[in-house]
């Protein structure tokens, strides 16, 4: 308790905190763990209403039964107040759980005895009885009835949960809903008076009344005022029944008088004094009870007794009011305190039954109670009209108003309605209204100024109306809208006569039922015959393997067979189990079954009904019918009706963990015995209802649904095609016995106003014959119903009691058309042919409603939305118009050049890349080339002594002793050396400018020395401005500059940077605006001095004679000719028709003077590439290729011109850029610089700015921009034919890089492929699947070396393993000596399945039979190297680790080596469900042989493996678990979160693929165990929760993959939270994702991400070689205002065109905001490879079979 205390404290919740202690018994009412206020609860009068004339007497408090936890009686619940006002507590004194009514079970008694038994006159005296001890706050169990409908959640009750509630299920109101509201209304009013009272016992039995039955009186005393409150009753009421006679209510009847000081006492008592007429006497009647004041003041009066009770008080303008009330004809008195000397009384009616006398300063008043006595108490004894609000009451000195007194009769109470009408004026101005009549008045306004009241309320017949209020006469009185003609009444009210419901109406019949006809039974379920038949396709149940379980039970079969456990947890259970039989022999079936109280269940053999069972938790026996067992296969099929769960009555119990379902099955053999391992073994399947956990009704919920058959198919909802069922009437023969579950269907109308509420119940009609037996022994059958789809009741024949089941308001159509389904399971002994019943034993069912019980309301009836049955659509394609993209969304704009690495501008051709500064004077270039490592060979690193130690460590960790293991790894696996090759800039270009002279500081740079140049900071140009185009692949800087003389005629500088796919090129021009503006320019390439060979500068001459100015560098890795590579550049000017420029080689510079135009070109070779033949010289051979690129290059610029040659560029870029777009938003205009957009989104993002429209806007374009970064820079950095983009793409400048800029496959380089296939850049993503390649080929000798796996070629079973890193070279041992990373085995199995995602995008049939060896190699390695875990018998991978995370263990220690991290066995069970998906696509094994499949044997393996994988488990924290035992983490905000892995980028286990109906029976290991599903979902969600809450998503990278989580999981709002913070917190100024320092991985996560947003196909099937796809619309976009991000980022609107889904589809979309939600604006579905898919956008749905090549509307579609 002080956990949940502390939890609710820390979540912001600071009200008061209470516990029900249901024992009574002080549990956390002091100490740690207490609560605020300490409550209990109470029954007294128990729970058997089969006798409700009598209540349950008062027990012997010694008695057991009196302390357990019902507390029994008035007298103890008043000991349990006196208990706890003893114990001085502070906090006020709370029942938290009172007795309302009483449940009912089934076989019971019905409710209306429960009702009765704690009716009206139990309200009286029970609750009454609280207040006199001291109670403040009762909470009533229960006050409305009929709260649980369609399935129970207890297992003992039946449908109609009404408990004898105040309100009826049929939401009539109840005499004892009105007593209720007579002891509310009077605490109300009383208060201020009643709050501050102590209580005390005034008498016990007091044998000396008047007559003889002893009497108890409670008293309460505020302390402040003295003002006295007394519940006078019966000692014990429970002897008296409530339908007593006249003689008992007389003999019954307690008579007291009045002692001196007001205080109820027994008439012969000394001290007491008759009173009045007749004496003054308190009477209690038989089983009543009185809470009487005495010295009581209220409004300007005060009371010195009274003997009735009182209804309330009010003041109303001028005068006050008080309402008394009693039984119709009681005497009563009270007697009133005046200060005037003149006070009088009279009534307003004439009356005989009215008396008064005035007594010093009091007047007492004795009178009997009629319909409603008014009597006028006057003060002054002035002649006034009391009523006249223009009258002041006090003008006489006095001060007390007249006084109104009502004495009523208790049913006009009833109707008596006290509120604080509001005005029209003003929201905070009330006024008290006092009205008699109404069944029910909710509300009341009043307009002084129009002079109106408006009343709203409910009327159950035409009745009488009063209304008591300030307003004159005239006052027009409303009801409900309509005007009710009033008049003054003799009492000052506004009487008139409000006209109610019809007193009946006429409902229809229902007839015209539909049934399915047995022999029609193929045509009606598509998919198979019902469940109970042999051939029915079970392939979409769930596979019981459960063999651990959190359910309470012993002694179960193994697999697990219990529901719950597979995500099944209400209505009915279906099990099928199939054995083998050799010889049929097979004898009987021994069952142990629970399915709760009163449950039942069938059972089937093949078909063939064997009989039912209802015994829980014990074993029955049934025996096999000759002939019913096959030789071969069998099923057994057993149907359980699941009644709800056990609940619990201990605090510690567990009886709610109950099993349900089937515990213990057993075939029987004959006598002879035959091998129960090659006979008799059950194999289980179960399904419930569909989608388990996950509903597939969501609307309707958890108890409207089940797992029957029809249930399932949706046979219940309306709409339901139901033209193939046969037409029933009732003499229709039907067979029922046996069959199982029996469906009718039909419709009705009704034509009810909406403001009728009319209770509407449909009932079972028995027949005369059986309504005389008892229901034990009526005919078994059970049957449920439903109304628009909503389950309404389940009835069951023998057992009852409720034949009439309530259908809730707005299930119920007023004006429309309903429908009813009825299934019926008939469950009486087999009988053969004599079982066929008329339909009408069935469907003698009709609507009824209780005579009078209309109720006419203010209130509109509205209807609920009741889905129909889903109906497959039809497609109808239309166009969809692309847009182009805004101009801002494809521009980082700079208005300075670069002052650093991190600023520079990234351009590339998948090869050559290159940073650009942009400087003014000094411009500098970063060169990389793709193939430039440290090393330049392949090299052995593999630890030679791995194969001895790898099965030793793998124990150590089995036995726990994690040091040892870890210790030994370092030395056993550790790659020598440690580290492979990283990734090395080629160089850098400078370009140092001198302009013109007379522009200042700009004209002073000449003759700067060789090398690297460094300047001081020089004021740039106020018109500076520096652009990458990402739609043209191009940089681009301008910048003007002008002299003091000639300001007004500035020279205009341009440049343009590319890096040339098409010309292998990286291309740069400058240019002035005016000849000889480039005075001096020198260019340099240059790298750092010890990682060259030489640099020189050298001039050629060409064939025409013209003199060529090159720059080459030379350099080498370590390792051989392959290392090697040639740089060169090569430049030209002109100086448009000036005096030709002079190009000059200084040094190794290359010097160009006055000039207009300056072009240079920098290509590239290496030994990787372009491999040296021996016989040639490495440098002469390398050289001979950058030439011919460079020479080639030059002679396009010069044949074409610059612009020809750069719209090459620009035509190859964008015949890959156009593919997708994407324009969010509307800021097209803003042309604010990124770098200032950044900080000034980071700066609102950081103090949070959802007011600041600038904020989101910035949001938006940032978004749009990063997402168009992403595909620029994948287009940039990785091209067919070059090398994978490694962790900083192809941009990096050190030559020892952080983290050696290599291949990370943990994590970073999937990452960076993650967009590569859902933006429409797949070719794009073959240099990766060239480095797995080659990683297999390594892979196969780490294999060997390590692991001691033999290569197939040498007779092995061959497969290739990678661990966390690898380079150039593809190298696949372990990397560095890091315990938490290097000695992870799963990195080729996680780089294989990239090929696998591409084939579902593409269904590129011929790729996938190149890429199925390097899966099945993948695949092999695995069957060979995972050990069975001792403890789960599961097949684990290790020694292993979860990626760069470590675990605490119990001892405290920490450790990162372990055995069977989550992540491993989640990318396994991708990789094995991708082989043998893929083996099936290609037809393998089929004669033909592969390295690795030589029979089918080898796939079963590999399905026998992948089922004996660990799957993902939950946590003590609700977390998914990340290692095989459920650790702390070292970090738990670690940036890694392996364990969601089959989150994102994972599908299987979450995300199984669609099956239309007529492919069903194609699908193979579908696991659709949805509530397991959502139960993992959730666990995700936790899981982030928790990292996030520690800090998680420190880094760029991280944050990125907590995006694409967050997408996967649907949450809009969290994922647009995750994106603005990415962006404010993890973007350097020039967009490159910052973890920090640089990792590209974060770009293309991101971009991956938005995709994810807006468009998801997780969900695939590959059926035959055909791809089934489910398609979501905007799944996780913020695109409604409820899903905006914290920073006020949302999508209002926005296009995308061009975004892939798997199946090989293409989609654009649009969408706006409409009246607050999002609406699909256009949309199209293009197919290239003729899929079938279903589309979903929200809540709207469609299927789409299609051809290749097929374009479809999606609008139209998902419209139809």
């Amino acid at each position: 308790m002080e956990q949940l205390k502390g939890k609710v404290r820390a979540d912001g919740i600071h009200v008061p905190l209470f516990h029900n202690d249901a024992w009574n018994g002080d549990h956390w009412a002091r100490g740690k763990g207490a609560v605020d206020i300490y409550a209990w609860d109470a029954y007294p009068n128990l729970f058997d209403p089969s006798e409700p004339k009598n209540w349950v007497s008062i027990p012997d408090p010694r008695s057991a039964f009196f302390n357990r936890r019902q507390a029994n009686g008035l007298k103890y619940v008043w000991q349990l107040c006196y208990r706890f006002l003893k114990s001085k507590r502070t906090a006020p004194m709370f029942i938290a759980e009172f007795q309302g009514g009483t449940l009912d079970i089934w076989g019971g008694s019905g409710h209306d005895k429960a009702r009765a038994f704690t009716d009206y006159d139990f309200v009286r005296v029970f609750y009454k009885n609280n207040i006199a001890g001291g109670v403040t706050m009762q909470n009533f169990y229960m006050f409305y009835g009929g709260t649980n409908w369609g399935h129970s959640g207890k297992t003992l009750l039946y449908t109609s949960y009404d408990y004898g509630g105040a309100i009826t299920e049929d939401r009539r109101l109840t005499d004892k809903y009105y007593e209720n509201k007579l002891i509310g209304y009077f605490l109300e009013a009383a208060a201020n008076q009643i709050s501050a009272t102590d209580p005390y016992y005034v008498s016990g039995p007091l044998p000396g009344s008047i007559l003889a039955a002893p009497v108890a009186v409670f008293g309460l005393k505020n302390l402040f005022t003295g003002a006295e409150f007394r519940v006078v009753r019966h000692e014990n009421p429970c002897i008296i029944g409530r339908d007593h006679t006249k003689e008992e209510a007389e003999t019954s009847k307690v008579l007291l008088q009045i002692s001196d000081e007001y205080r109820c006492v027994p008439a012969t008592q000394p001290g007491a004094q008759p009173v009045g007429v007749e004496g003054t006497a308190i009477i209690i009647g038989p089983r009543q009870s009185k809470l009487l004041v005495s010295f009581y003041p209220f409004e300007t009066q005060f009371i010195e007794y009274c003997t009735t009770d009182i209804l309330t008080h009010l003041s109303i303008g001028t005068w006050d009011c008080i309402v008394l009330y009693a039984e119709d004809g009681e005497f009563n008195e009270i007697v009133l305190k005046s200060e005037d000397r003149k006070v009088s009384a009279r009534t307003l009616i004439t009356s005989r039954t009215f008396w008064h006398k005035k007594e010093g300063q009091a007047v007492r008043l004795r009178f009997r109670h009629e319909q409603c006595l008014p009597i006028l108490v006057e003060h002054d004894g002035s002649v006034i009209s009391p009523f006249n609000p223009k009258i002041n009451p006090f003008a006489s000195g006095s001060t007390r108003k007249p006084l109104l007194v009502l004495a009523v009769s208790r049913q006009v109470a009833y109707k008596i309605w006290k509120l604080e009408a509001s005005s029209t004026k003003s929201r905070r101005a009330t006024f008290p209204v006092l009205i008699r009549g109404p069944y029910i008045v909710r509300s009341v306004t009043i307009d002084e100024q129009a002079k109106e009241i408006d009343i709203r309320g409910d009327l159950d017949s035409s009745t009488p109306i009063d209304v008591w209020s300030h307003m004159p006469p005239e006052t027009t009185v409303f009801f409900n809208g309509n005007v009710v003609a009033t008049t003054q009444s003799p009492w000052n009210s506004l009487h008139g006569v409000v006209r109610g419901p019809p007193k009946n109406i006429k409902l229809p019949a229902l007839s015209k039922w539909k049934t399915f006809a047995e022999e029609n039974v193929h045509a009606l379920v598509a998919h198979g015959t019902p469940d109970m038949e042999l051939d029915f396709d079970d392939r979409d149940w769930i596979v019981c393997t459960k063999t651990e379980t959190k359910l309470r039970a012993t002694a179960f079969s193994n697999p697990i067979l219990f529901a719950d456990d597979y995500g099944f947890h209400m209505g009915h259970i279906n099990y099928r189990g199939r054995f083998m039989s050799a010889t049929g022999c097979e004898t009987g079936i021994t069952l142990t079954v629970d399915g709760g109280d009163f449950y039942i269940f069938g059972l089937w053999l093949n078909g063939v009904f064997l009989g039912t069972g209802e015994s829980r938790d014990e074993a029955q026996y049934f025996a096999f019918p000759p002939e019913t067992v096959n030789c071969g296969r069998n099923i057994v099929y057993v149907l359980v009706d699941h009644m709800g769960r056990d609940d619990d009555w201990d605090a510690c119990a567990m009886d709610y963990k109950n099993y349900r379902g089937i515990k213990f099955a057993k075939i029987d053999l004959p006598d002879s015995g035959e091998d129960s391992e090659e006979c008799g073994e059950l194999f289980w399947k179960i399904q419930g209802n569909l989608g388990g956990e996950n509903l597939a009704d969501s609307w309707r919920g958890v108890y409207n649904v089940g797992g029957l058959y029809g249930e399932r198919k949706g046979w219940h909802l309306p709409d339901f095609p139901d033209h193939a069922w046969k037409d029933v009437d009732f003499e229709t023969k039907i067979h029922t016995v046996g069959k199982g579950p029996v469906w009718f269907r039909t419709t009705f109308a009704l034509d009810l106003s909406s403001k009728l509420d009319v209770p509407i119940s449909l009932k079972f009609n028995v027949s005369p014959d059986e309504a005389k037996l008892p229901f034990k022994e009526r005919r078994k059958y059970r049957a449920q119903f439903y109304v628009n789809g909503w389950l309404m009741g389940r009835y069951v024949h023998n057992l009852g009691p409720q034949i009439e089941f309530p259908i809730p308001e707005g299930t119920i159509l007023h004006d429309a058309e309903n429908t009813v389904a009825l299934v019926v399971w008939d469950l009486s002994d087999p009988c053969g042919d004599s079982c066929a019943k008329r339909a009408q034993d069935f469907l003698d069912v009709a609507l009824v409603a209780p005579h009078g019980a209309f109720v006419y309301g203010g209130a509109k009836i509205e209807a609920v939305a009741s889905p129909a049955y889903d109906a497959q659509p039809f497609d109808r394609p239309a166009s969809f118009m692309r847009s182009n993209v805004s101009s801002a969304a494809e521009r980082l704009n700079y208005r300075s050049p670069a002052a650093c690495w991190d600023e520079a501008l990234p351009i590339g051709n998948g090869r050559l890349g290159a940073m650009v500064h942009g400087g003014v004077v000094l411009d500098r270039l970063d060169l990389n080339e793709d193939s430039i490592w440290s090393h330049g060979a392949p090299r052995n690193r593999a630890n030679s002594s791995a194969i001895k130690c790898i099965p030793r460590i793998r124990d150590l960790l089995l036995a726990g002793d994690v040091r040892a293991a870890e210790d030994l790894a370092c030395v056993g696996m550790t790659s020598v050396p440690e580290l492979p090759s990283a990734f090395q800039p080629l160089g850098f270009v400078s370009m140092c400018y001198a302009y013109p002279k007379g522009y200042g500081i700009y004209d002073h740079f000449d003759n700067f020395p060789s090398g690297p140049r460094v300047l001081p900071n020089i004021r740039v140009p106020e018109d500076y401005l520096r652009v990458l185009h990402l739609d043209r692949a191009a940089c681009t800087v301008q910048f003007s500059l002008s002299t003091k003389n000639n300001p007004s005629a500035p020279i205009k500088y341009t440049r343009e940077y590319f890096a040339s796919h098409p010309d292998n090129v990286v291309a740069i021009r400058s240019v002035s605006s005016i000849p000889g503006g480039l005075r001096n320019t020198e260019v340099q390439l240059y790298r750092a001095p010890l990682h060259i060979i030489k640099v020189e500068a050298t001039e050629t001459t060409s064939s025409d004679g013209e003199g060529i100015p090159w720059i080459t560098m030379v350099g080498a890795s370590v390792g051989g000719p392959r290392g090697m590579f040639v740089a060169k550049i090569r430049v030209s000017a002109s100086n448009k028709g000036g005096v030709p420029p002079t190009i000059s080689i200084v040094g190794r510079t290359i010097v160009v003077t006055d000039a207009a135009e300056i072009v240079v070109l920098i290509g590239a070779a290496t030994g990787f590439y372009f491999p040296p033949p021996p016989e040639i010289s490495p440098l002469s051979w390398l050289q001979t290729f950058v030439d011919s690129d460079l020479n080639a290059a030059f002679a396009q610029l010069k044949s074409a011109g610059w612009e020809s040659f750069r719209s090459r560029h620009e035509e190859d870029f964008w015949q890959l850029w156009k593919r997708t777009s994407l324009q969010l938003g509307d800021v097209s205009g803003d042309e604010t610089p990124t770098d200032l957009r950044l900080a000034r989104f980071r700066e609102k993002v950081m103090k949070g700015c959802s007011e600041d429209g600038n904020c989101g806007n910035d949001g938006i374009l940032l978004t749009n921009l990063l997402f168009n970064f992403g595909r620029y820079l994948m287009i940039s950095c990785s091209r067919p034919g070059t090398q994978a983009a490694n962790l900083q793409g192809l941009w990096n400048p050190h030559m020892d890089p952080p983290w050696g800029s290599r291949y990370t496959i943990n994590i970073n380089i999937q990452m960076n492929y993650w967009p590569a296939e859902t933006t429409n850049l797949p070719e794009c993503h073959a240099p990766f699947f060239d480095l797995v390649e080659r990683m297999r080929e390594s892979g196969r000798e780490t294999a060997r070396q390590m692991y001691g796996v033999v290569p197939v070629a040498e007779g092995g079973t061959g497969g290739f393993v990678a661990h966390h890193n690898t380079d150039l070279w593809a190298d696949t041992t372990p990397c560095d000596e890091w315990i938490p990373a290097s000695y992870w085995p799963m990195g080729g199995a996680w780089c294989s399945l990239h090929l696998w995602e591409h084939f579902l995008f593409t269904l590129d049939f011929d790729f996938l039979r190149n890429a199925f060896p390097i899966l099945a190699e993948a695949a092999q390695f695995f069957l060979g190297y995972l050990k069975e875990d001792p403890q789960t018998k599961m097949l684990i991978t290790g020694p292993s680790v979860s990626p760069e995370n470590t675990y605490i263990l119990p001892s405290g220690e920490y450790g990162a080596l372990c055995m069977g991290p989550s992540m491993d066995s989640q990318i396994l069970n991708e990789l094995f469900a991708a082989v043998l998906s893929a083996a099936s696509i290609l037809g393998y094994p089929d004669g033909r042989s592969t390295n690795i499949i030589k029979s089918g044997s080898w796939l079963a393996q590999i399905e026998r493996v992948r089922m004996n994988l660990p799957k993902p488990q939950i946590g003590k924290n609700g977390q998914v678990m990340e290692w095989l035992t459920d650790h702390d983490e070292a970090e738990p905000g670690h940036r890694h979160v392996s364990q969601l892995w089959f989150l994102y980028p994972g599908r299987e286990y979450l995300f199984p693929g669609p099956l239309p109906g007529e492919h069903a029976a194609e699908t193979n290991n579908r696991d659709d165990n949805e509530q397991d599903r959502q139960r993992l979902l959730d666990a995700c969600s936790n899981t982030l929760s928790r990292r996030l809450k520690n800090g998680g998503g420190h880094t760029g990278w991280s944050r990125a993959w907590i995006l694409n989580f967050y997408a996967r999981l649907r949450m809009a709002s969290e994922t647009a939270d995750h994106l603005d913070l990415m962006i404010a917190q993890s973007i350097y100024g020039n967009l490159f994702d910052k973890h920090p320092p640089f990792q590209i991985d974060g770009n293309f996560g991101l971009c991956a991400a938005v995709s994810e947003m807006l468009l998801q196909s997780q969900h695939v099937s590959i059926i035959n070689g055909r791809a089934f796809v489910q398609i979501e619309l905007l799944p996780a976009a913020p695109v409604e205002q409820g899903s905006r991000s914290k920073a006020g980022t949302w999508w209002s609107c926005g296009r995308v065109t061009g975004l892939c889904a798997r199946g090989g589809f293409e989609v654009d979309i649009a969408w706006e905001n409409v009246d607050g939600g999002v609406k699909l604006a256009a949309g199209t579905l293009r197919s290239k490879a003729g899929s079938w898919c279903t589309v979903k956008f929200r809540d709207r749905q469609a299927d789409v079979d299609t051809k290749p090549g097929d374009v479809v509307d999606l609008v139209h579609l998902l419209a139809a």
